[in-house]
């Protein structure tokens, strides 16, 4: 059975359409055997500040966050859209923890080249072999 890392980043936790998915994906994710951790975002005693590539090292709570993606076989993200990206907390999330060269780095195509440095392909880190699952909901009040 597959141990399931949740991302929930939506503020109303309780009785909104994305509690609904999470809470109907956790249970039948766990009637088939498989265990869930779950974050809320926005009922974290601690709160990740916001992004700041100058902050090296990242914060505890970072390392964390990747010690348990790295103990799980599946990472689930669930949040709303809003104009055309995900909510801020959950953004913030990825940009702290899903960052490379942790997560990912990049290869080059052209590594000699001055002009192309940054031209590539990413290459897996972290996460490679493991699931990434994401569930973005959007539409009007």
């Amino acid at each position: 059975m597959k141990k399931i890392f949740i991302i929930y980043g939506h503020h109303n936790t309780k009785d909104s359409f994305n509690a609904e998915i999470r809470n109907t994906f956790i249970k039948e994710a766990e009637t088939n055997g498989h265990t869930i951790d779950l974050v809320n975002l926005f009922d974290e005693k601690i709160q990740l500040p916001f992004y700041d590539q100058n902050i090296n090292p990242p914060p505890k709570l970072v390392i964390d966050y990747r010690k348990r993606l790295e103990n799980s076989d599946v990472m689930f993200l669930i949040g709303a859209c809003h104009n055309l990206r995900l909510n801020s907390i959950l953004e913030n999330w990825i940009d702290w923890v899903l960052h490379p060269k942790w997560f990912f780095s990049y290869r080059s195509m052209f590594p000699t080249s001055k002009f192309f440095k940054n031209y590539g392909y990413p290459v897996p880190g972290a996460m490679k072999g493991k699931l990434g699952i994401v569930s973005i909901t959007y539409g009007g009040p």
